[in-house]
């Protein structure tokens, strides 16, 4: 009776603990809006170490960061608190930021606070502008940015740095892939979780197998939680990892692309893979 009081008491705490995080996840957007904002998150255990901060800056434009801490269940998801933080604080002090100077900052923060408890995550920050579609990403070791263009085609935007912490801050670069979309076009962002699912056979959906179906058609309603749904039916009722789908699409209201987009200083523009 005293172990079943206590497991009780535990599962409640766990449950306000959950309650407190999912908090922490922001609001989606669509409507009018020229960047619509959109995500569907399945963690592994009640808490995860996956997450997502949207910030929206004075002048419209969106930054979106998405996070991967190692491990799973509490701790990482304690970690992830830390790490909100952080970002908060960083747009606070600069909020002009592009994503390799946020990606930057996190780095330095993982590298000198938890990098030597072997706590350490993956991140890509993505940056879009409402008027042009102008998009600008930096990749901390986290899996490929996708781009869904008008023709269904994908691009793929990969890694420009290693995973936050791994170097020291005056070894970790702000480098970022730039280019615009055309009104319509999708933007993915996930975490390994949607591409490591395995069926009971042991067979993973891969990363290919997981951008086929970013470039199936026709595009549903709502992409984050129809990929879900499949990776969850493709996983079955055993999850071995968090899994979090986000998407940003822009739809060209108000759009004004007589003045080409600028190349930004200190920003290199990488070549995109291709795929069909």
């Amino acid at each position: 009776e005293f172990t079943g009081r206590k497991l009780r008491a535990l599962r409640r705490e766990i449950k306000q603990a959950r309650t407190i995080h999912d908090s922490l996840f922001p609001a989606t957007f669509e409507a009018a809006d020229p960047i619509r904002f959109d995500y569907a998150y399945a963690p592994a255990s009640d808490l995860g170490g996956d997450f997502l901060h949207v910030h929206r800056r004075g002048d419209g434009a969106v930054t979106m960061v998405l996070l991967d801490v190692t491990g799973h269940g509490l701790s990482a998801a304690m970690t992830v608190n830390r790490l909100v933080g952080e970002i908060e604080r960083l747009h606070a002090e600069r909020p002009d930021a592009g994503p390799g100077e946020l990606l930057a900052g996190l780095n330095r923060y993982v590298h000198l606070t938890l990098a030597r408890h072997s706590l350490l995550a993956t991140a890509a920050a993505v940056l879009v502008d409402p008027e042009r579609g102008a998009v600008r990403i930096a990749n901390a070791g986290h899996p490929p940015v996708l781009r869904r263009r008008g023709d269904g085609g994908l691009d793929h935007f990969g890694a420009t740095e290693p995973l936050l912490g791994a170097l020291p801050p005056e070894e970790f670069g702000i480098l970022e892939h730039e280019f615009e979309l055309a009104p319509g076009e999708t933007l993915f962002a996930y975490t390994d979780g949607a591409f490591e699912a395995r069926d009971r056979t042991g067979r993973e959906l891969g990363l290919d197998g997981f951008a086929r179906l970013c470039g199936g058609s026709p595009p549903p309603s709502r992409w984050p939680s129809h990929l879900l749904g499949i990776v969850e039916g493709f996983e079955g009722p055993i999850r071995g990892d968090d899994v979090l789908v986000a998407t940003l699409v822009w739809t060209g209201v108000g759009a004004d692309r007589r003045t080409p987009a600028t190349a930004h200083r200190g920003i290199r523009t990488f070549e995109k893979e291709t795929v069909s």
